[in-house]
């Protein structure tokens, strides 16, 4: 078992659903439990070896569609009795699972049997109601991960758009600190740099091993030194699928943490900012309402010294530092094009999203991101407004 923060597990198994259940007895003994899962064959596997636990199960059926329809009524007919949520299978189903013990304050435990759920080692659970992007927080964890079951094929192509995706946040979350709070990027490049020398070499056929082996050092090591990471590319994943009429995001991470690394990569040494001109924020709000059905109300009223700290100041920590990030995904530190490759030879579904929908939804991400992420400086400059119209 490794700890990787207080209330947070990580527990490798061996034993598929037996050691599903093994791990809830060991926990809470007894009682109700709810199994988020979708219907089929996981369902009744869950359900079978917690009832020869003596578990009592509430049954809730997971539709993918919830990541990007969330309503705040996951706790409709579960009763009150229930003691711990247990999700197995995908990304929508660890995040409702998160989702609905925070609101409880109950243990839980997820199993995770696709890549496409890693997820399941990240503290926050992220959706999309219809008029704005969501981020739930849960804290009580327990994520069982059973190799056997991870290291197929299945969620190849979401596994690794999670851990692109987690990757550029925390380059963004270090970004964001050294503009908001003057604290330096050294830890959070250090841990880039480690994790990204354990990419090097990958193949589709070696992907889901090294998924997995550098997305477990990633999020233990952002936690063992609270690490700050910035939601970007999963804000771009989530404009994505909105404006693509409600697909899966976790599909869409790879390419929206492909798009990130490689405007900050050719854009961060040499961009002259003081000479760009300041982005039109009245149409790009306009923009969020007509191609991803959000509600921007809310980004109107934010004050304005929220939403772009001194200017002088950040041109002057992004003039000093620009390089320095650039640096940290520049090919030798960071195998973008040979991840990108693998990727592109993984046996999976591709999401349909042009190259200039991505591109105009770049500029809206700056918008939408609540923290001050790298997307957020350039949209500020406005470098990215030519883009905004191409879709």
């Amino acid at each position: 078992m490794e700890a990787i923060a207080k209330g947070t597990e990580i527990v490798c198994v061996h034993e598929g659903f037996k050691s599903l259940a093994k791990e809830v007895k060991r926990e809470i003994a007894a009682g109700k439990v709810a199994v988020f899962a979708r219907e089929g064959r996981e369902m009744e596997d869950a359900v079978a070896a917690l009832a020869l636990e003596g578990f009592s199960v509430v049954r809730r059926a997971v539709s993918p569609r919830c990541l990007m329809h969330y309503g705040f009524n996951a706790e409709e007919g579960v009763p009150e009795a229930v003691r711990a949520a247990v999700g197995v299978g995908g990304a929508a189903e660890m995040e409702l699972s998160k989702a609905f013990a925070s609101t409880r304050n109950m243990r839980t435990f997820l199993f995770p049997t696709d890549l496409s759920a890693l997820c399941a080692l990240k503290r926050g659970a992220e959706f999309s109601t219809e008029s704005q992007l969501l981020s739930l927080r849960s804290e009580d964890c327990v994520t069982l991960l059973d190799a056997s079951l991870l290291q197929g094929a299945k969620g190849v192509k979401s596994g690794m758009g999670y851990l692109a995706a987690r990757i550029t946040e925390v380059l963004d979350g270090a970004f964001c600190r050294l503009l908001e709070q003057g604290e330096s990027p050294s830890e959070a490049f250090a841990l880039l740099r480690e994790v990204s020398a354990g990419l090097k070499g990958i193949t589709a056929d070696n992907a889901a091993c090294k998924i997995i082996a550098q997305t477990l050092l990633l999020e233990r090591k952002v936690r063992e030194k609270s690490l700050f990471t910035a939601k970007s590319a999963t804000t771009l994943a989530f404009l994505a699928a909105r404006a693509e009429n409600g697909g899966d995001p976790y599909e869409y991470l790879f390419p929206a943490a492909y798009a990130l690394l490689s405007l900050y990569r050719t854009y961060l040494p040499r961009t002259p900012f003081e000479l760009c001109v300041p982005p039109d924020r009245v149409r790009t709000l306009s923009l969020l309402r007509e191609k991803c059905k959000l509600d921007a109300s809310r980004e109107l009223l934010r004050e304005n010294a929220l939403y772009a700290p001194d200017h002088m100041r950040r041109r002057r920590l992004a003039e000093e530092y620009g390089e320095d990030f650039a640096e940290q995904i520049c090919e030798e530190v960071f195998p973008l094009t040979e991840l990108c490759r693998a990727y592109r030879r993984t046996d999976g579904k591709v999401p349909a999203l042009s190259a200039n929908r991505l591109l105009a939804l770049l500029s809206l991400t700056g918008e939408e991101i609540s923290e001050y992420a790298l997307i957020k400086h350039i949209k500020l400059t406005g470098l990215l407004e030519p883009l905004i119209g191409v879709a």
